[in-house]
């Protein structure tokens, strides 16, 4: 992708940047693993509510984009 293409151009690490299209219940066990310490949506406000209980309960980073737009950095 787009955003790959510009981590790697920026020189960072193989893996810094990840792209995730998976169901509420998959991305539950991806927040519980220790080796994630931070996640972002872009969906709807269900999967949002979802990801944040799931990332405070953790007391993991989460930045959550509701409205359908696709922010980036």
């Amino acid at each position: 992708s787009g955003q790959a293409r510009l981590f790697e151009e920026a020189g960072a690490p193989e893996g810094a940047y990840t792209n995730l299209f998976c169901s509420i219940e998959q991305t539950a066990k991806l927040i519980d693993d220790f080796r994630v310490r931070g996640v972002t949506l872009t969906g709807s406000e269900r999967a949002g509510a979802a990801v944040g209980e799931r990332a405070g309960r953790n007391l993991k980073k989460a930045v959550l984009e509701l409205g359908g737009m696709t922010w980036r950095i």
